[in-house]
């Protein structure tokens, strides 16, 4: 959605970003504990979640706001808050190029003409 945004008012000199936060140190584990009645109301985090003793280890949200106003005044639009992530993203794109060439030679689309282009 940020992609298209960005691309859509990128004449309108308004800039946008994508945050991509690695392990934070926040209460969102808890959160469980706000959910509204409508949803089921209020629980209480597993004992077998772990995921409050991992953010707690988390990076201090501090800093994550410093790395925000960084990125945004540098006009970066992908902001992560922990390049040690990067092989994650790499395999990702890695399946996603070879879907590409699976298509490319699969026998649905054999002698099918396509323009390669998207719109922008």
């Amino acid at each position: 959605m940020m992609e298209t945004f960005a691309a859509d008012h990128r004449k309108d000199n308004i800039g946008a970003s994508v945050l991509c936060p690695g392990i934070v140190a926040t209460n969102i584990g808890h959160s469980g504990r706000n959910r509204p009645d409508e949803y089921g109301g209020a629980v209480a985090p597993s004992e077998k979640d772990r995921t409050a003793e991992m953010l707690a280890q988390g990076l201090n949200p501090d800093i994550v706001g410093d790395l925000v106003l960084e990125a945004m005044q540098a006009d970066q639009f992908y902001i992560f808050t922990d390049p040690g992530l990067k092989h994650l993203i790499e395999t990702r794109c890695k399946r996603i190029v070879d879907g590409y060439d699976w298509a490319a030679n699969c026998n649905a689309l054999k002698g099918v003409k396509q323009s390669g282009m998207l719109p922008g």
